[in-house]
């Protein structure tokens, strides 16, 4: 049992709603043990199933760095009951549509349909995720499309530059590219990629979650129809705790004409108590066009385009991240005035005034996305994930609203202290 949640319901009992959490919530464990979520929308037409797995590029060997995005990219194209293009067709034809993600803790597969077609949505993701077959033929196509996509990913210096700073901070368990490398891409086979998928995409590291306008009824009738049996599965290793936070600088030359500056300090694991406060703060130095950081080098100087801050946060570890682009002969300058605002936050906080309209703006921006089924799609996810229950809305807003002054003295002087700072930077020599 979860700490700080409800028992988890048996196999086959039916839906569930917890004690604690999202009252909107229903939860259910199918026959074979993987866990439902569905939360109803009844303003909407339309459904999404997601179907989410507990593997990421965290849990791959060195040499086999990449392999959870390869997999990714396999199962759609084909199963026992479906060619690739018959895949790709069945929800298009009916407007809907699919797609996927891999990441550093997890992967997901995701459909929206019209809610008169959910079963269709349920059956096409249930049959990719549990009978995808791997054919050689189709992985030597795939391999050409995944290298396109690292030159992709190679050509774009904004996205190079997050990169090699996740690369810088973390060592090569969390910090490998979740693309992989050419080289290991280059040599992977068939049976290392299926044998992968067998390991460990069965019932104990799979759940489902459901948004949408359908009644329980509905829901709980047709999300029966899923899934495998999980018959040969193999556990992920336990986080051990052991990443910590590197400080140091890296250059990538690219023959540009902007310089596109990474910094990284360290940040909170996605868990922890201040993860709110740590989120005003980024939304104060960087989350939007009223941020500190966007007015006082893009507004008052005109020395970049695009600036902001971000937040990455997994399972033991995160970090704050600060993004500009501007000219070589400005980044000294530019540095200056981040290194400037970091210090104004860390030693002096917020007025009062600027605090309320802070928690305004999170709060906002939470409320505001409660109406995307994305958005909870991945609420309902990440939430399963990393806390066992789904918070509920007024929790959430209390939440944010309790944040005071000293909170954000005492975060931002934690996290932000010169010594600790990470840098990657894109640019000419």
């Amino acid at each position: 049992m979860v700490k700080g949640t409800a028992p988890a319901a048996k196999p086959g009992s039916g839906k569930k709603r917890a004690p604690q959490g999202d009252p909107g919530v229903v939860t259910l464990v199918l026959e074979n043990g993987i866990p439902v979520l569905f939360e109803r929308m009844e303003n909407l037409r339309s459904v999404t199933v997601a179907v989410w797995a507990l593997i990421g590029s965290r849990h791959e060997r060195p040499e086999e760095y990449g392999i959870a995005h390869v997999v990714e990219h396999m199962i759609f194209k084909g199963t026992r009951r479906r060619s690739a293009r018959q895949i790709a067709e069945s929800l298009e034809f009916i407007g809907g549509e699919s797609n996927a993600f891999t990441s550093r803790e997890y992967s997901c597969y995701y459909a929206k349909v019209a809610n008169t077609d959910w079963n269709l949505a349920v059956d096409v993701l249930s049959d990719i995720v549990s009978n995808s077959t791997f054919d050689a033929s189709e992985l030597e196509k795939e391999r050409k499309v995944i290298l396109e996509e690292i030159s992709m990913y190679e050509d774009n210096p904004e996205e190079l530059s997050h990169e090699h700073l996740v690369a810088k901070i973390f060592d090569q368990r969390l910090g490998h590219p979740i693309i992989g490398t050419r080289a290991i891409i280059s040599g992977m086979n068939r049976d290392q990629v299926a044998k992968f998928y067998r390991d460990y995409y069965h019932p104990k590291n799979l759940f489902i979650t459901v948004v949408g306008n359908l009644t329980e009824e509905e829901f709980e009738k047709g999300i029966r129809k899923f899934w495998p049996d999980g018959a040969s599965a193999k556990g992920l290793a336990p986080v051990d705790g052991k990443t910590r936070f590197r400080r140091g600088e890296t250059q990538i030359k690219k023959e540009i004409e902007q310089v596109h500056l990474c910094l990284g300090m360290p940040g909170l694991p996605v868990v922890h108590d201040d993860r709110f406060v740590l989120h005003l703060i980024s939304n104060y130095l960087g989350g939007g066009m009223s941020s500190r950081l966007f007015q006082e080098v893009r507004e008052k100087r005109g020395m970049a385009y695009s600036i902001y801050t971000f937040v990455q946060a997994y399972r033991d570890i995160g970090f704050f991240g600060i993004y500009c682009g501007t000219s070589p002969n400005r980044i000294d300058k530019v540095t200056a005035i981040v290194k400037s605002e970091l210090e104004r936050v860390a030693d002096k906080g917020l007025s009062t005034k600027r605090l309320g309209q802070l928690k305004r703006q999170v709060r906002g921006s939470f409320l505001l996305g409660l109406e995307k089924t994305g958005f909870r799609m991945n609420r309902l996810g990440v939430s399963h994930i990393y806390f066992g229950r789904t918070y509920a809305v007024d929790e959430v807003l209390a939440r944010i609203d309790a944040i005071n002054n000293d909170d954000v003295l005492r975060v931002a002087g934690e996290l932000f202290r010169e010594d600790f700072h990470s840098i990657a930077v894109v640019g000419p020599k």
